[in-house]
């Protein structure tokens, strides 16, 4: 066989290595988890401290904030996104969800998964 013959099989398997290389440490992410995360004192609690921290920041802002975020297997919030503020609250939001208590992280066959979650925040 010459190397032309050689050259897509070359190809495809440098392809499958740099494909597999870049998935090395990467963990799925979760849209919904057998047992799915949920802040340990209680969504209640959640939501008054995120709407008692932006208050602090931005006072008379009401309405609803959509919010999106990753709960990590330690609990900890990570890629906190704001999808749909209110005023100029949206730094705001984003600082109350970094200070707040970590969850009880989602789980999925009994073991800790990262897991996606969006939710309505009501301010004021």
């Amino acid at each position: 066989m010459t190397l032309k013959n050689y050259l897509p099989y070359l190809v495809l398997f440098l392809a499958f290595t740099f494909t597999a290389q870049q998935a090395i440490g990467q963990e799925r992410i979760y849209k919904m988890a057998q047992n799915p995360p949920k802040p340990k004192r209680g969504l209640e609690a959640f939501h008054e401290h995120v709407t008692q921290n932006v208050q602090k920041y931005k006072s008379g802002a009401r309405g609803n904030v959509f919010v999106q975020f990753v709960v990590e297997k330690d609990g900890k919030l990570s890629n906190i996104k704001v999808l749909k503020g209110v005023g100029n609250t949206n730094k705001a939001v984003i600082k109350a969800l970094e200070t707040a208590p970590r969850w009880l992280p989602g789980k999925q066959n009994g073991r800790p998964v990262r897991v996606q979650k969006i939710l309505a925040v009501k301010i004021g």
